[in-house]
């Protein structure tokens, strides 16, 4: 199953939807551009609690000693159960995701705020959180999840067989329409029965004034 809500860092911020998604989360990752001492103070009670109760954490900034914080950073590297990296002091690296793992459930925050504090709390920002249900797999069997399938990979690679853990599984192509109201339906039914009946009467008089 997937699901898509929206965040406008107004009505919904993004440092609440962080705070929300990782109370249940058993693993945190985190990919910014730029992480400033205040966000992470900000961040710190939530994902202190995340790696308190077992849970993992990664973390990858940019290197850049103007724009991100090295307190924050050195705080990150004494968490229990963290992973932090670091991308090149590369200007075309500039993620905002936040990624949170809860058994077979899989929420991705994607927007446009980095972890600073004008950035999660009241900037205008934009996103989307978008969760995924990934089901038992097959065993031995592995699921790709992409938005663009792109040459080589292309949906003939992707939807090129069904298999179940459970039963046998064929696929069953359907076409996506409308269903019909329940008025409608009395309404064909009863146009169905009516010519129907009508048929039957007709064949009724045409068989008696043939015998006689």
């Amino acid at each position: 199953m997937l699901r898509v809500d929206y965040i406008d860092n107004f009505e919904t911020k993004a440092l609440d939807a962080i705070r929300d998604l990782s109370g249940d989360a058993e693993r945190v990752d985190i990919a910014v551009a730029f992480l400033s001492y205040r966000g992470w103070v900000e961040l710190k009670p939530t994902l202190t609690a995340v790696v308190g109760r077992g849970g993992q954490l990664r973390v990858i900034v940019r290197r850049d000693v103007r724009q991100n914080s090295a307190e924050a950073v050195e705080e990150l590297f004494h968490l229990p159960n963290a992973q932090v990296a670091f991308e090149l002091a590369d200007t075309a690296f500039h993620p905002k995701d936040y990624l949170f793992h809860a058994g077979e459930k899989l929420t991705v925050l994607t927007s446009s705020a980095n972890a600073t504090y004008p950035g999660l709390t009241h900037n205008v920002e934009g996103g989307a959180i978008i969760t995924h249900s990934i089901p038992t797999l097959v065993p031995g069997e592995q699921v790709s999840i992409s938005y663009l399938y792109l040459p080589p990979v292309t949906w003939q690679n992707i939807n090129s067989y069904a298999k179940s853990d459970e039963c046998m599984a064929r696929v069953i192509s359907l076409v996506p329409r409308p269903q019909p109201n329940k008025l409608v339906l009395f309404a064909l039914w009863l146009l169905l029965f009516i010519g129907a009946s009508t048929v039957i009467y007709w064949l009724i008089l045409q068989i008696a004034a043939w015998l006689h």
